[in-house]
């Protein structure tokens, strides 16, 4: 009987636990945006901000700055804008969209979104 109740608490924590990563696992990216979790954002003392996006980026038309980021210089129209949805997707562990400037080095972001 104990263990019966042990193994249906250990199912719950499991499913609990996975469903609330699941939708969160990957990426949703194409050849011009990509939407998911912010993992990482940093920003270089010359303005350069960097984002990372959990899951595949492959299918982006850019080249990914390390193979992993997104970049938006720090002079870019609408960058602080941009920049302040990306912090605020990241608190509220929520998808951020960024559509690219397709083709160019470093996955340059153009605008995000943050719906609800």
């Amino acid at each position: 009987m104990m263990r019966r109740r042990k193994n249906r608490i250990a199912c719950a924590a499991l499913l609990a636990a996975l469903s609330g990563f699941a939708p969160h696992a990957f990426a949703d990216c194409s050849a011009t945006a990509c939407k998911g979790i912010v993992e990482k954002i940093f920003t270089r003392a010359d303005g350069m901000t960097f984002f990372k996006i959990a899951g595949d980026r492959s299918l982006v038309n850019c080249t990914l700055n390390s193979n992993v980021y997104f970049t938006l210089p720090g002079d870019a129209p609408g960058a602080r804008n941009i920049l302040a949805l990306a912090i605020a997707a990241q608190s509220a562990g929520r998808e951020l969209t960024v559509r690219i400037v397709e083709g160019s080095t470093g996955c340059t972001v153009s605008f995000a979104t943050l719906d609800s």
